[in-house]
């Protein structure tokens, strides 16, 4: 008995649920510091992907960075607005963004090689051997430089 009803009941749940899921309505427009210029007018507009192509989203970032131009990123679907650990829509969409983030993935390589290299954390370790490494580098970053 306890299972018929337990079935009637998720029956009646799901029924319920398609019944809203029916009766979304999805409200669009310019949610920004600028004054809506346009008289606002009801329109159906069936899918969110309708909604990005008919009003092409987008918005100018200044990130305060000397010497960089403020850019314009432009969103093409809800994806876009993600930034999931630096691998969302919003990264990929800023050059700015996926610069910083090459920066970071490169310097989380060489953190995770350090950790992982006995040898190489114990020249770090010595003022002398640091020294040494270093113009190494920098020794190997000129030579690069003169050819590229």
């Amino acid at each position: 008995m306890a299972e018929n009803l337990n079935d009637t009941v998720k029956g009646t749940v799901i029924k319920g649920v398609e019944g809203v899921v029916q009766n979304i309505s999805l409200v669009v427009g310019k949610f920004n510091s600028e004054a809506n210029s346009e008289e606002s007018q009801v329109e159906e507009i069936p899918t969110l992907g309708d909604a990005f192509r008919k009003y092409k989203p987008s918005v100018e970032v200044d990130f305060k960075v000397p010497g960089r131009e403020p850019e314009t990123i432009q969103f093409d679907r809800m994806d876009d607005f993600e930034v999931q650990n630096g691998e969302g829509g919003l990264v990929q969409k800023s050059k700015y963004l996926s610069e910083r983030k090459t920066n970071i993935d490169a310097y989380t390589r060489l953190h995770d090689a350090i950790q992982s290299n006995p040898e190489l954390r114990a020249i770090l370790n010595d003022a002398e051997s640091r020294g040494q490494l270093r113009d190494v580098l920098e020794q190997m970053l000129k030579e690069l430089q003169n050819n590229h």
